[in-house]
C-alpha cells in the first residue's frame, strides 16, 4: 500500500468503511475539516445524523478502526463529535 498522507484521502477511506458497517436508521458522517494526523495516527471526528447514540454506534466505530488497521495498516481513531 502506498503511504497515505492526505486528510481528504483518509476521510474518504473512513467514509467507505463506515458505509459498509452502518445501519439504515442513521448515517455516520466524517467531519472532514477536523481530520488531523499526529505521528502515525489519524484522528477522524465522526458524527451520526441523529442524536441517538447506542452501543451499536460505538461498536461500529471500533469495528471500522480495527478493519482499517488490519486491512490497510492505518492507525485511525474515530472520535465521536457533534455538529454544535
Amino acid at each position: 500500500m502506498s503511504v497515505t498522507t492526505s486528510s481528504k484521502e483518509i476521510a474518504q477511506i473512513v467514509r467507505v468503511s463506515l458505509k459498509q458497517h452502518q445501519h439504515n436508521q442513521w448515517v455516520i458522517d466524517v467531519l472532514e475539516e477536523g481530520v488531523r494526523r499526529d505521528g502515525s495516527w489519524w484522528y477522524v471526528p465522526v458524527c451520526p445524523n441523529t442524536d441517538h447514540r447506542s452501543s451499536c454506534y460505538y461498536d461500529i466505530l471500533s469495528d471500522v478502526e480495527g478493519e482499517l488497521q488490519d486491512k490497510r495498516g492505518l492507525d485511525v481513531l474515530l472520535i465521536p463529535a457533534s455538529r454544535n
